[in-house]
Formats: C-alpha cells, sequence, structure tokens
C-alpha cells in the first residue's frame, strides 16, 4: 500500500507539476503519454515481465560530472494510477510498460522540471532511452544494469545502473560523461 500511495505520489507530481501533459491510448492499443509542445510518445511494447520489476529511484553517485549536479533523480516505473473509477482517493494501479523520466532538482520555490523518457529499450541488462526536450535541452543514456530482477523483492545494493550520459541542446552534444547510480524503492 505505501509503494502504491508513493508511487501515486509521483505520478500526481509529474503530471501536475512538470511540463508533462497526460497519458494516452492510441487506435492500435499503445499506450504513451503526451508531452507539452506537440511531442507524442508511443511506446508498442509485450505485456510486462512480472519478474523483473526495475521500479523505482535511481540516484547518480560518485564521481559525479558536474555537469550533472542539477539532476535529483531517474525515476522508473512499470505502474501507472488509474482514476477512471471517477474517485481520486482510490485510483487503480496497474502495470503498464517501462516508462519513466529525469527529474531536476527544484529551484528554490520553483516547480521540478522533467524530462520524461522516451525511446526506451531493456534487453537483458542493457538499457538505453532518450528523453523528450524541455527548453530544447534533452539527455540521452546508454548502459547497462549490473542484475536485474525485481528490486522490491530483492533489492539490489551498491552500484546496480552504469553507463554513458549525454546532456543536448536542439540535438546537439552540450556534455557526457560515465555515470553510475545506485537504486532506492522510496519511503
Amino acid at each position: 500500500m505505501l509503494r502504491a500511495l508513493t508511487v501515486n505520489a509521483i505520478l500526481a507530481s509529474t503530471i501536475l507539476s512538470s511540463r508533462i501533459a497526460g497519458p494516452f491510448r492510441g487506435h492500435s492499443g499503445a499506450t504513451g503519454f503526451a508531452a507539452s509542445g506537440g511531442a507524442r510518445l508511443v511506446v508498442d511494447t509485450p505485456p510486462p515481465d512480472t519478474s523483473i520489476d526495475l521500479d523505482g529511484y535511481y540516484f547518480l553517485t560518485a564521481p559525479l560530472p558536474t555537469w550533472c549536479a542539477d539532476i535529483d533523480v531517474l525515476t522508473l516505473l512499470t505502474i501507472e494510477a488509474d482514476y477512471s473509477n471517477g474517485d481520486s482517493t482510490r485510483p487503480r494501479i496497474k502495470r503498464v510498460p517501462l516508462w519513466g523520466f529525469i527529474r531536476l532538482k527544484r529551484p528554490s520555490g520553483g516547480h521540478p522540471v522533467d524530462f520524461r523518457l522516451k525511446d526506451i529499450v531493456l534487453r537483458d541488462h542493457d538499457f538505453s532511452f532518450s528523453t523528450i526536450a524541455v527548453d530544447s535541452v534533452s539527455y540521452q543514456f546508454t548502459g547497462r544494469f549490473r542484475r536485474v530482477g525485481n528490486f522490491h523483492e530483492d533489492p539490489p545494493q551498491g552500484i546496480v545502473l552504469v553507463g554513458h550520459l549525454q546532456k543536448r541542446r536542439s540535438g546537439k552534444v552540450l556534455y557526457e560523461g560515465e555515470v553510475q547510480y545506485i537504486w532506492s524503492g522510496g519511503d
């Protein structure tokens, strides 16, 4: 129950306070997300493998490139809240294809800025994504999970994800470097 509430808070925060619009379902049954500025992400993937649950918060850890200092967290989720029952206090939590966002640290008094992931690929331990641009800035990641599994049943310790992160403006690389992440399941 606590995990559902935490995820619900993340979803509400993402939808209400960032520059991301709401989810949609395409005519083919594909699920996706509409972003501000008219960009749309469509993900056609098979139903998620429930033996692999990578949901959680991924925090950059040392050595940290200085240009990454404004990144708060990479959030990955395989669930979303469904409010179609009309009761905003009791959403139905449903499993969906892997999605997520990079959240920047909140400026004093400001709203968080989320970079919604797109082009997500998870093959065995290999993982990559890019993000929808916000004010012409986007990110691209190519890396590898040191292990995969159901992280909530068997939490990983130490560095769990390593790879190459790029920060881009209008598609051109501004900064890039090797990064590593630790995992947290949240409160």
